[in-house]
């Protein structure tokens, strides 16, 4: 096998396989590997640095094969070869696939996990989700007991930890004022469906005004609701011509810019930065998830104890946080204390296991 880069070197160029396989492994230790002729890789990190304007570290090592045939693609190139529709497009394909398929380890790792890990994860993420909501509430009333409890609160470990495992929800946000997605609008009636989960997705949609509701299962559960003008929805089933993930609603009457993939090209000539932001946000979020592996292996590898004699440490910063906002709801009554008392409760209702 041939080592091209590993994990936390530093980033100077993309490359292109000619011809063979490569071997994509993380820090955690989970890999996958694909095959193939004129694939370029190694790109999310330059487009993290072109961004920062500051070189980033690799977060996967890649080999190839010994019989692969791979050159390297100055990064100062980079830029460039995206802007063109060809080059583009298949650059975020690569990155589209390559998150698939780190999403999918990171799935096996969660669902690898025992009751009582699972359990520990929970209470990190939603006492990390507590504590920012705290901040959030802080600077908005500007009461000095939620500044003190967050304080408190984020010194913690478990915070740092909760923070690691929250989904980053990255999104790709363009300035809609561009006559190439004027001649694209399509305009929504309220409870107007926009497509369907399980559908194929061969359209991206691009929010001018309005709201669109995000609902999956065949219940139709909603999930979120979208109303930010410039976001992209649908890029990953586009890139990957995979069928939807959820069904899309109209929710007030919304005009979204639909990109069909016939109109990409039309697209990519008037807006040169296209697949660079979309590209950019997928790299945002294949960083993450390898940060999520590599957090959980550390996790692992740090508890040797038989699983009866290890004390939660999150759930016990969880406990801890509830009855210091208990107690401090006797000595203030405020509502938004009352508030976040009633998210602790909704928190223990959705306990796993």
């Amino acid at each position: 096998m041939q080592n091209i880069y590993s994990i936390h070197d530093v980033a100077v160029n993309a490359y292109l396989l000619e011809r063979g396989s490569l071997t994509f492994t993380m820090a955690g230790g989970e890999s996958y590997s694909v095959t193939g002729a004129n694939l370029i890789f190694g790109i999310s990190e330059i487009l993290l640095g072109m961004e920062t304007d500051i070189l980033t570290n690799r977060f996967q090592t890649v080999t190839a094969s010994d019989d692969s045939v791979y050159r390297t693609i100055p990064k100062n190139n980079l830029r460039k070869f995206m802007e063109s529709y060809n080059v583009g497009f298949n650059m975020d394909k690569e990155m589209a696939l390559s998150l698939k398929e780190i999403n999918k380890l990171l799935e096996k790792r969660l669902n690898s996990m025992s009751d009582r890990e699972k359990k520990s994860h929970f209470f990190a993420k939603e006492f990390a989700g507590v504590v920012n909501f705290l901040n959030e509430e802080f600077h908005k009333k500007r009461f000095p007991v939620l500044k003190t409890l967050f304080e408190e609160a984020s010194n913690s470990l478990t915070y740092m930890y909760g923070l690691s495992l929250k989904q980053v929800v990255t999104k790709t946000i363009f300035n809609i004022e561009s006559e190439v997605f004027d001649e694209l609008h399509r305009t929504y009636k309220p409870e107007g469906v926009v497509c369907k989960q399980g559908q194929s997705g061969n359209e991206l949609y691009i929010i001018v005004n309005g709201s669109l509701g995000v609902y999956v299962g065949d219940d139709l559960k909603e999930i979120d609701v979208i109303s930010t003008p410039g976001e992209v929805i649908g890029e990953m089933s586009l890139l990957l011509g995979e069928p939807r993930t959820a069904t899309l609603k109209a929710v007030t009457e919304t005009i979204l810019t639909v990109v069909s993939k016939d109109d990409l090209k039309e697209v990519a000539a008037n807006k040169p930065d296209f697949f660079i932001k979309i590209g950019l946000t997928l790299s945002k979020r294949l960083r993450h998830s390898c940060r999520i592996l590599e957090t959980l292996k550390r996790k692992v590898d740090s508890e040797e104890k038989p699983e009866s004699l290890i004390v939660d440490p999150h759930h016990e910063q969880f406990t801890k946080l509830e009855r210091a906002v208990l107690s401090a709801f006797n000595d203030h009554d405020l509502p938004i204390l009352e508030e976040i008392l009633n998210m602790f409760q909704t928190i223990r209702d959705k306990i796993p296991g």
